[in-house]
């Protein structure tokens, strides 16, 4: 199930080109290397480093006061095990959609 702004966009390229358009989801592996918001998703250890989150702009551009605060929450969560009860099952994945999509867009035959 598309969110409703994937779908807005789907059907308003549709409308303008004519085209058949699709969403595909982007699966993110475990061992991403490109640095972008998500790449933390199964070892949020990435976010402590200072060089991963000015690669990555929804942390570089955000208040630092609020992204400190929020650090200092995840290092609680992580030292009291309280993140690896709550979301430790998503280790054993390989792979994850979190929503990225690719939007492809093809002539009807």
């Amino acid at each position: 199930m598309e969110v409703d702004a994937v779908k807005e966009q789907i059907n308003l390229i549709q409308s303008n080109t004519k085209r058949h358009v699709e969403a595909i989801p982007l699966l993110l592996p475990h061992n991403l290397s490109d640095l972008f918001a998500a790449v933390g998703w199964r070892k949020p250890e990435f976010y402590f480093q200072s060089e991963v989150r000015a690669g990555i702009s929804s942390f570089a551009l955000a208040n630092q006061d609020l992204i400190n605060k929020r650090l200092q929450l995840l290092t609680a969560d992580l030292s009291s095990g309280e993140w690896v009860k709550k979301y430790g099952n998503i280790r054993n994945l390989t792979e994850i959609d979190l929503g990225y999509r690719f939007i492809r867009a093809t002539l009807d035959n």
